[in-house]
């Protein structure tokens, strides 16, 4: 009889055990989620700020369809891991999809350098008013191979079409 009882409390230890190992599973999947969760929300922020760009300079384009993919992957994103309805892979498979429609319709505007520069500026802006330019070639020069020259181009040309505005500042 007492080997039966120990045999039963021995039982309900693991389970108390796998229980607790569970839990911290739970807890670490949440945590990935949230960072996961904040960096998209993050880069559609970003894409936002890009499009919003683009239309104050370009009216006649119909980007409202893109913001409406963006509010709606949002929306299905913005919630507690437990209750997510959506795969990862759909997720990512929206933000591609989503950037690829807006890339097709700026296609003939800027080219895929002069969004990544943009892109790269936007991003930067978000933790500095004052964005240095080497700020931007190092994040550009981490994503495309190319030198701080073309970069310079790329700058100039999106400042004088009215997408940025340049600035200067004292060395002392």
């Amino acid at each position: 009889f007492l080997n039966n009882i120990t045999e039963e409390l021995d039982l309900v230890n693991q389970l108390k055990n796998i229980n607790s190992d569970l839990n911290q599973i739970k807890d670490d999947l949440e945590s990935i989620w949230d960072e996961y969760k904040r960096r998209m929300l993050e880069y559609l922020e970003h894409l936002t700020k890009i499009i919003n760009i683009i239309k104050k300079k370009h009216r006649e384009l119909s980007l409202d369809f893109i913001t409406s993919k963006i509010d709606s992957l949002k929306s299905k994103i913005d919630r507690e891991f437990i209750t997510l309805t959506i795969k990862l892979s759909e997720i990512e498979k929206e933000k591609r999809n989503i950037r690829s429609e807006f890339y097709e319709l700026i296609k003939n505007i800027l080219d895929k350098e002069e969004i990544l520069v943009l892109e790269c500026i936007v991003e930067l802006s978000k933790r500095s008013e004052i964005i240095w330019n080497e700020e931007i070639y190092n994040m550009v020069k981490n994503k495309l191979d190319i030198n701080s020259n073309k970069i310079d181009k790329i700058i100039s040309k999106l400042v004088k079409e009215g997408y940025l505005k340049l600035g200067v500042a004292l060395t002392v």
